[in-house]
């Protein structure tokens, strides 16, 4: 039975294949320990994960990524933004978000960490 599906759900459905490949079993990474969707052409944080260095800097559930590394993040597409955040374990990135309440963007540099994902 095919049933519609919000734009958001398509979104982390994407990034559940990017991080697993299509494959079964579990893949790893280096990531910046963040869930991400796009919505109206911005990059919205949707999870920090625990642990992460991205939670110790202080990002949010709900900022919006506007800058990756000095990339303007605004209409990119969603693999590209996904594999910007993506990188060598251990190296950093500065993310440029927008939160509601502050009034001017914040800045964080963030270090990947070996990111596992269960398939």
């Amino acid at each position: 039975m095919l049933r519609r599906t919000s734009a958001v759900a398509v979104g982390l459905l994407a990034l559940m294949f990017l991080f697993v490949g299509g494959a079964i079993g579990e893949e790893r990474f280096g990531g910046v320990g963040l869930q991400v969707k796009t919505e109206g052409g911005e990059l919205i944080v949707v999870d920090v994960l625990a642990g992460s260095d991205a939670l110790a800097k202080g990002v949010l559930s709900g900022d919006v990524i506007t800058k990756i590394d000095k990339l303007n993040t605004n209409g990119i597409d969603f693999e590209t933004l996904v594999g910007k955040l993506r990188g060598s374990v251990g190296s950093e990135v500065v993310l440029e978000v927008k939160r509601d309440g502050a009034q001017k963007p914040l800045t964080f540099k963030v270090k990947r960490a070996e990111v596992v994902y269960p398939g």
